[in-house]
């Protein structure tokens, strides 16, 4: 699945794979699902979805920069 985002060249959307989004997909609308029953709809995004997003955001940074020389 992920090489096959290189055959598209300079769409960065691209390079998130499906098996990827597949994953996170699921994930959310497992949450959503919860967060509709609860009622909390806003608390699932901004205090538990958003947050680990941000994280993983950050994490992916850091980690590139081990393997590629960017400026943050």
């Amino acid at each position: 699945n992920f090489w096959e985002a290189f055959n598209i060249p300079n769409q960065t959307d691209y390079w998130i794979n499906k098996r990827f989004t597949d994953h996170i997909r699921y994930e959310l609308d497992l949450v959503s699902k919860l967060a509709i029953e609860e009622g909390k709809e806003h608390y699932y995004v901004n205090e538990v979805v958003q947050p680990f997003l941000d994280q993983a955001a950050k994490d992916f940074k850091e980690y590139m920069k081990v393997y590629i020389d960017t400026e943050d």
